[in-house]
């Protein structure tokens, strides 16, 4: 099973963009997918950084944002 996982991840990964990027995110977590939580948060870190609006942003479940918070606060931190 984790093969299927993985390759769900991988391909997944791939087509994350602005209008589909909350509703993955969100699905990461109910699906227990720490990768493809990752891809996500990455890709709406980018988007924050870039000024570029996402889709569905309201809808995002309160743990992908807190570790948006947390990731944010960090790069802040170091840089």
């Amino acid at each position: 099973m984790p093969d299927i996982k993985e390759r769900i991840t991988n391909k997944l990964s791939e087509r994350i963009n602005i209008k589909n990027v909350a509703e993955i995110a969100n699905k990461s977590l109910k699906y227990n997918s720490p990768t493809l939580k990752g891809y996500c948060i990455n890709f709406i870190s980018k988007c924050i950084k870039d000024g570029e609006t996402y889709d569905d942003a309201i809808n995002l479940n309160q743990k992908i944002v807190q570790e948006l918070y947390t990731t944010s606060l960090c790069h802040t931190v170091i840089s």
